[in-house]
């Protein structure tokens, strides 16, 4: 026959296993079914090619390339 200690033990196990699975799940302080939520994706930018050398470069960049007669060097 078991004995209370080892009934005690099996239930205090059984129950850091259920807490564990629940933390595990995404529930934030073992609440089930609340997750953290998830920061924004960045949207998508808009890229525009030099008429000069050919190069993308972010729309609105101060940078151009090392060319002379490069637009967006002139900008900057």
């Amino acid at each position: 026959m078991l004995s209370l200690a080892k009934i005690l033990v099996v239930v205090v196990v059984g129950f850091a296993v259920a807490a564990v699975a629940r933390r595990l799940a995404g529930g934030r302080d073992g609440v089930p079914g609340e997750r953290t939520p998830t920061p924004p994706e960045k949207g998508a930018e808009t890229l525009e090619r030099c008429p000069v050398c050919g190069v993308y470069r972010l729309r609105g960049a101060a940078e151009g390339c090392d060319r002379a007669d490069c637009p967006a060097r002139q900008k900057s």
